[in-house]
């Protein structure tokens, strides 16, 4: 039968392991857990964290686009307006 262990208690020997340099062998045997898991979860969370930057990348590229759309969106309001200033005063014969 497959033992599940808490996030929180996963992050805590994963943290023994990658932060306070314990050997993988050492950490097993302390806490019980077969030395093939902490190897697995190990790799699953380099996945998931490299996935995470991933996505905090994306997600600031898309931040950068957004705000240079934002002020092209502002400048052409600005044409925009002036545009119709001209329009307006060329009708009327305002020039």
């Amino acid at each position: 039968m497959e033992r599940r262990y808490e996030k929180s208690f996963k992050l805590k020997i994963l943290q023994m392991i990658s932060q306070e340099n314990q050997p993988i062998l050492q950490v097993a045997r302390e806490f019980g857990v077969p030395e093939k898991t902490l190897y697995h979860w190990r790799s699953t969370y380099k996945k998931d964290d490299n996935q995470r930057r991933i996505v905090e990348g994306k997600i600031k590229a898309d931040h950068k686009v957004i705000r240079g759309l934002q002020h092209q969106i502002k400048e052409l309001r600005e044409k925009n307006e002036s545009l119709l200033r001209v329009i307006y005063c060329l009708v009327n014969n305002r020039f």
